[in-house]
């Protein structure tokens, strides 16, 4: 989930946020969530299949030495072992012009999935990894893994 515009209040388990203009949230598969529908905002929601973060995201592992929360989310979550675990990674940008450069990718990710031009799949790829990519800038974003409550 990324708000593009405005703010939206988001129930994640049993609490409830408010995400302003720019914060990204990054949930996995197990972890309840919903938005409350209100006015003046623009979300933008990206669902990922399971292959795909597979096949996409963790194909490519950081270099050695190299710490990637985002490779570590999806990698930990995409496990077996991981059905009953619930925790997402919360992305807030580090200042206003943080959020320059995720919109505009943004922006090149939707027009390549409704124009659907020749290569367009490669495309969708690359630019979702420079998303995640510019989330986990440290100059731009910071990041918080929460974890939530496992239990029944």
């Amino acid at each position: 989930m990324y708000v593009r515009d405005g703010s939206v209040e988001q129930h994640i388990g049993n609490g409830v946020y408010q995400y302003e203009k720019g914060t990204a949230c990054l949930l996995n598969r197990n972890t309840r969530h919903f938005e409350v529908l209100g006015e003046r905002y623009f979300l933008l929601l990206l669902c990922l299949s399971r292959d795909f973060s597979r096949d996409s995201v963790t194909a490519y592992p950081p270099a050695a030495g190299q710490q990637n929360i985002v490779y570590d989310f999806f990698a930990s979550n995409l496990d077996n072992q991981a059905q009953y675990q619930k925790d997402y990674l919360e992305f807030t940008p580090a200042a206003p012009s943080s959020t320059a450069q995720v919109d505009g990718l943004l922006e090149d990710l939707a027009r390549e999935m409704l124009l659907k031009q020749p290569g367009h799949t490669h495309m969708v790829v690359g630019l979702l990894s420079r998303i995640l990519a510019s989330l986990q800038e440290t100059g731009l974003y910071h990041c918080a893994h929460v974890k939530l409550d496992s239990s029944a």
